[in-house]
């Protein structure tokens, strides 16, 4: 069954419905006026209370019971065929599709413009959406993460036939999308689990992801910087490239990091074929935010805004939760919260606050997600630990909180196990569950030391920063 097929206030279930992209196509189902229910395991979260407030009734937890009779149901990508929901919803005939499929049909209904990549889709699509509605131009978006200015991660406009869309290669689902315009962010071996840990297959799908856009008369904007994605320009026909590189169509210049008052800053010269464009200047940290920002801006061009327009634009991105996130700032401690879940993100976040801070001393807390990554991404996180970390700094790990099935018969810990043996400089703590990080963190806490916490679930890391907060500022009262 598809979703069209259904009339207007009909009902559809949702499994799993405060996760990922699961929330946002439930923003984008409401708006188009259909009746929602949903479940999740954890209910006691804005992802889902938020939703709650809009009069969608969402159960903790899953059961039978809690399925009622709907015509449809939708289930997230990690929702397994045992689990009860799905189990009734076959024995009661009634269709169960992922979300990956019911967006996909959505989003074909629309003009598109997709962005992929292995890091970043979120805050490279969130810039552009951010841009576009400074332009006051109409348009649907759907990406992964809430602003911090809460601009919601998703909105459907019936009079508009363009659709910001993030798409994700962790399940394929990026080729579902008939895509007008693409964006190739960076291909990393990420999510290799889906691609038989072959990386040359994942870059093969990234080739038939950009070849749509060709088909389709398309631009293809691509990270000329990135050695994989460069692999994909050969074939384009309607190729922009952006990144640092002198061979950038739309390139940054060198970048100036400051910080006043523990606020970050950057400071980027843009140019277009060798033109002084502007300067962008970002609140959010980090040489990868300059990127995301400059395909933003590459892809707004699209829509007719002007390169200049877009720069400026971006001065009032406020950014987007759990991405090198300030929590709090206590007696001269600042404390992040992030979202990395590769080693690459890890490194970006650990080299992004050696930037800003750099006689402070670094506490990196991190939880890592799947069994997956354990297995084939350990000796990744321990190289990014050890040469990043030094005497002065910390890092205190949480075992992996495993949402997917363990294949490989990995340990929850292995990534500290193999950092442990790669024997880096930097003072090395393992706690045996994500309770026990504030006691750790403050135990030996160093003056004006930086508080870095990454990872996931998003509750239990995002969590435990401000507990670490709270706990600093009832200290100091």
């Amino acid at each position: 069954m598809k979703i069209t097929d259904l009339s207007k206030g009909s009902h559809i279930h949702m499994i799993a419905i405060g996760g990922t992209g699961m929330r946002a196509l439930a923003l984008i189902l409401f708006q188009m006026g259909f009746k929602l229910t949903g479940s999740d395991i954890n209910t006691d979260r804005p992802a889902v209370t938020n939703l709650e407030d809009l009069g969608i009734k969402v159960f903790n937890g899953h059961s039978k019971e809690k399925l009622g009779n709907p015509p449809l149901v939708i289930r997230s990508a990690i929702i397994p065929d045992d689990n009860p929901e799905v189990v009734k919803a076959n024995e009661l005939g009634i269709p169960v599709i992922l979300r990956t499929t019911a967006m996909a049909e959505l989003a074909n209904s629309k003009t598109i413009h997709a962005v992929a990549g292995s890091h970043g889709k979120s805050t490279a699509t969130s810039m552009l959406t951010h841009i576009l509605k400074k332009e006051g131009i109409k348009f649907s978006w759907y990406f992964g993460s809430e602003m911090r200015d809460e601009t919601p991660e998703a909105h459907w406009d019936t009079e508009s036939e363009w659709l910001i869309l993030e798409t994700d290669e962790s399940d394929h689902g990026f080729l579902r999308y008939d895509e007008k315009n693409c964006v190739v962010l960076c291909i990393d071996p990420e999510h290799l689990e889906f691609y038989n840990f072959d990386l040359n297959e994942l870059i093969s799908e990234f080739k038939e992801f950009v070849s749509k856009s060709i088909k389709n008369s398309g631009v293809q904007i691509l990270n000329i910087d990135d050695e994989n994605t460069q692999k994909l320009a050969k074939e384009c026909t309607g190729l922009l490239t952006f990144g640092k590189s002198e061979s950038a169509d739309l390139r940054a210049g060198i970048t100036k990091h400051s910080t006043s008052q523990y606020r970050t800053k950057t400071e980027t010269p843009v140019y277009f074929k060798g033109r002084l464009m502007g300067t962008l200047n970002l609140i959010v940290p980090g040489d990868h935010n300059v990127l995301d920002a400059l395909s933003a801006i590459a892809g707004s061009a699209q829509f007719g805004v002007s390169i200049r327009n877009a720069i400026s634009h971006l001065e009032s991105y406020s950014g987007l939760k759990r991405r090198i996130e300030p929590i709090d700032v206590v007696s001269g401690h600042v404390i992040f919260d992030d979202d990395a879940g590769h080693p690459s993100e890890l490194l970006a976040g650990i080299k992004t606050l050696k930037q800003y801070f750099p006689d402070k001393p670094l506490c990196i807390v991190h939880q890592p997600v799947r069994y997956s990554r354990v297995y084939y991404l350990a000796d990744e996180y321990a190289k990014v630990i050890k040469e990043n970390l030094g005497e002065n700094d910390r890092y205190i790990a949480s075992p992996a909180s495993a949402s997917d099935e363990n294949k490989w018969g990995v340990h929850r810990h292995g990534i500290s196990d193999a950092i442990v043996k790669a024997k880096p400089s930097c003072k090395v703590s393992v706690v045996d569950s994500y309770k026990d990080i504030p006691e750790t963190v403050l135990d030996d806490l160093k003056k004006d030391e930086v508080v870095f916490l990454s990872g996931h679930p998003p509750g239990q890391i995002r969590g435990s920063a401000f507990e670490i907060a709270k706990i600093l500022k009832n200290s100091n009262t």
